[in-house]
């Protein structure tokens, strides 16, 4: 309980968060996760070339296939992908990754709107249950020292990508709105008792 007050008295000082508090659908998302079982469909059912090929004009070269960088621009082609490995990477700027990552790079997605991407894309029926207090609890610590981490680097100029900063802070707020949620809807249960 303590540490709920300290990030909602910590969060509402920002005026772009205060928004969040209030907003419904975003608490459906924060309250739901995606199972096990679906995350790792997703994950085997991806293909590396189909993901990058949205977005990168790749040409067959040996056994993987090349394409011009979609993370920087440049007249020779750097990008690599290879199938086998299931990986992609830039040697001019070392970005990459699988294609949750490619897909959480390039489109500055989270990592569940990645899956979400990838379970449309491949008609993968995506089963979600709602998040525990534990579960809420032990993201919200994450988060703490994501944004703890995040903001040190900002001081210290090393954030190549601010907004990052700014969606640490966005899921905190969701998480801590679904918290003050559901401690306001708890006495509401016992009452009826």
């Amino acid at each position: 309980m303590v540490v709920y007050n300290y990030f909602i008295k910590l969060l509402v000082k920002d005026k772009e968060i205060k928004s969040y508090f209030t907003n419904f659908v975003v608490l459906k998302i924060a309250m739901k996760k995606i199972d096990r079982e679906t995350v790792q469909k997703i994950l085997d059912t991806a293909e590396i070339v189909d993901v990058v090929s949205d977005f990168v004009h790749l040409k067959r070269r040996g056994a993987g296939y090349i394409g011009l960088c979609p993370f920087h621009n440049e007249r020779t082609p750097s990008f690599s992908v290879s199938k086998s490995k299931g990986i992609c990477k830039c040697f001019s700027c070392g970005k990459g990754g699988s294609p949750v990552n490619f897909l959480m790079e390039l489109e500055q997605m989270s990592y569940y709107d990645a899956l979400r991407y990838l379970a449309k894309k491949y008609h993968i029926e995506i089963k979600e249950h709602e998040m525990t207090d534990k579960e809420l609890q032990n993201k919200l610590n994450e988060l703490k020292s994501e944004l703890f981490f995040l903001r040190f680097k900002n001081a210290t100029n090393q954030l190549t990508n601010p907004m990052v900063l700014v969606e640490t802070r966005r899921d905190i707020a969701r998480i801590k709105t679904v918290i003050r949620q559901r401690e306001l809807a708890a006495p509401k249960a016992n009452a009826n008792d």
